[in-house]
C-alpha cells in the first residue's frame, strides 16, 4: 500500500505551483489557508461528516471552501473536487506538511529542531539563531523542544546533521574515551 507521503506529494506540488503562479506574495497566504483546511479535514466531527454516505460532495466542498480566505475560489474548488473525486481528502494534513516543506525550500529555509535542557525564551532563540545559521550555512526556521535528559546545553538537528553541545553528549563522549 502506498503511504500518505507518496500520495500527497503530487497534490502538494500542484497546490504549491498554483500558489506560485498566482504571485509569490501569495505563497504564505495560501499556506495559511492550506493549514486551515488541514485542521478542518483532521477534525473528527468533520471526518465523520465526510464519511457519511448522506453527505454530498457539494456539501463537503462548500464547507471546505468557507475555510479558505486567500486561495482563489475557482482554483480551490477544482482542487477540492479532484481530492474528493479521488478520495484523497484524508491526506490533506500531509499535503499541508509537504506544502510547508516546499515553501521553506523555495525560500531556501530549513527547519532546525532544537532540543534544550531548559525552556528557551524567544529572545534566546533569536540570539543563537545567527550562530546556528553560520554553523549549518543556511537560513533556519527554529522549532524548540524541551528535553530535560540533556542535563544542560542544546542539541540541534538540521536534516540529517546534528550539532550536540549538551552536557549529556559531553558525558557520553567522556565515557567512551575512558572505556
Amino acid at each position: 500500500m502506498i503511504d500518505t507521503a507518496t500520495t500527497a506529494r503530487p497534490y502538494a506540488q500542484a497546490l504549491f505551483n498554483l500558489a506560485k503562479d498566482s504571485g509569490e506574495k501569495n505563497l504564505n497566504a495560501w499556506f495559511s489557508d492550506v493549514s486551515a483546511l488541514s485542521i478542518a479535514v483532521s477534525d473528527p466531527i468533520f471526518a465523520a461528516f465526510m464519511s457519511n454516505p448522506k453527505s454530498s460532495h457539494a456539501e463537503i466542498e462548500s464547507i471546505l471552501l468557507s475555510c479558505a480566505k486567500h486561495i482563489d475560489e475557482a482554483e480551490l474548488k477544482r482542487f477540492l473536487h479532484l481530492l474528493i473525486k479521488n478520495r484523497r481528502l484524508a491526506v490533506f494534513p500531509e499535503i499541508s506538511a509537504q506544502y510547508s516543506d516546499l515553501l521553506k525550500l523555495y525560500k531556501n529555509e530549513v527547519t532546525a529542531h532544537i532540543d534544550s535542557a531548559f525552556p528557551l525564551s524567544e529572545q534566546q532563540v533569536l540570539e543563537i539563531l545567527p550562530v546556528l545559521e553560520k554553523k549549518f550555512a543556511r537560513k533556519l526556521v527554529p522549532t524548540v523542544h524541551l528535553n530535560t535528559s540533556l542535563i544542560g546545553g542544546i542539541s540541534v538537528r538540521v536534516g540529517d546533521e546534528v550539532w550536540d553541545t549538551s552536557i549529556k553528549a559531553q558525558l557520553e563522549s567522556l565515557q567512551r574515551n575512558l572505556s
